[in-house]
């Protein structure tokens, strides 16, 4: 009996340990960039990425990394069954309200970019945050083209977020800074054929239908808007995470 019990045993074990994870877990704290883990791509002019310690998010020490001027970085990782995908993220603010910075998410993309203007991915799933003027974007790229899908509006800070029904009056709506002050976890809930956000834990957008069927990739992409009207453009993220559906 514990001979035929021991054997099941280890059975059960060998299976365990050789059966490969349905998809990867991920996760990063930008104490450096590994190339290993990041493409990196800089078409757009005087785009840059660096990485830096001395952050402080949740009153934890942290590092960050640093995209300037439509700066992207793809994971080499591929998430072909969606997941549940978090970076925590600000911007700087300097001062102009038509030049300000933007953030990018790209799901679902192979993480190709234009190598002329307008330096955008050519395909993916994306959610584009204006801190200036409040707005968030869900996009559909397909052939460089990005076709609506909803979008929705934002005020507040780092302590307090919160939707509003129209585009905020105060600019910039969402604000700026970094070090300990107005950091916002950007959630993206991805199952294949819906799509949700959140922002600092405020439902932004909940179960919006898309249609993968013309999305090839399975990448997921950060980034932000390009150098313009005399301003560089500055994100800051101190961390992403990917995890599998449950």
């Amino acid at each position: 009996m514990f001979k035929h019990s021991l054997v099941c045993a280890l059975v059960v074990l060998s299976f365990t340990l050789s059966a490969p994870a349905a998809e990867p877990y991920f996760q990063e704290q930008f104490l450096n960039l590994d190339s290993g883990r990041w493409d990196v791509n800089l078409s757009a002019p005087l785009s840059g990425v660096e990485t830096r310690l001395g952050d402080v998010v949740d009153k934890k020490p942290t590092g960050s990394m640093r995209l300037r001027n439509l700066a992207y970085v793809f994971t080499r990782d591929s998430f072909s069954g969606g997941g549940k995908f978090k970076a925590v993220w600000t911007w700087e603010n300097h001062g102009s309200k038509a030049y300000s910075d933007n953030f990018l998410m790209l799901l679902r993309t192979t993480g190709k970019v234009r190598k002329e203007r307008p330096y955008d991915t050519l395909d993916g799933l994306r959610v584009m945050v204006d801190p200036s003027y409040g707005v968030v974007h869900l996009d559909h790229v397909v052939g460089g083209k990005g076709n609506p899908i909803a979008e929705a509006f934002i005020q507040g800070d780092g302590e307090k977020l919160e939707v509003v029904d129209e585009k905020p009056s105060s600019q910039p709506a969402v604000a700026s800074g970094q070090n300990s002050k107005n950091w916002y976890t950007i959630e993206v809930i991805d199952d294949g054929r819906r799509v949700s956000v959140r922002i600092n834990g405020v439902k932004v957008f909940k179960n919006v239908k898309y249609d993968a069927s013309a999305l090839t990739g399975a990448r997921v992409g950060l980034g932000n808007r390009e150098y313009g009207g005399g301003f560089h453009k500055i994100s800051y993220v101190a961390s992403f995470s990917a995890a599998p559906l449950k």
